[in-house]
């Protein structure tokens, strides 16, 4: 009736990443939702400052269908380090921006 497909035994190095990697998500808002009313105060913001939160979440469901296709091109872990290092680079220049 069913049939079980066999999968790899993921590692506890590998489950502990996975917990990490989606979290990513979650921790932008929780990040920038305390320091709205600061952001908001130091940069006069024209636009509503909720964009900000609202943004990462938009981009996850804009660009769900070109990962979904990705990923049937390209192994997950692949795809993964595709996807950390824009991650990285953009979340890094954040450092470098005068305040």
């Amino acid at each position: 009736m069913f049939e079980l497909c066999s999968m790899k035994k993921i590692s506890n190095f590998g489950i502990f990443t996975l917990l990490l990697v989606s979290s990513l998500t979650i921790m932008v808002g929780t990040v920038i939702a305390p320091s709205l009313l600061g952001i908001i105060q130091h940069k006069d913001l024209g636009f509503s400052p909720s964009w900000l939160i609202t943004l990462p979440s938009l981009g996850v469901v804009v660009f769900t269908p070109l990962i979904g296709w990705l990923l049937n091109k390209m192994s997950p872990l692949k795809l993964l380090a595709v996807g950390l290092v824009p991650y990285a680079v953009l979340g890094l220049i954040g450092a470098f921006i005068d305040n």
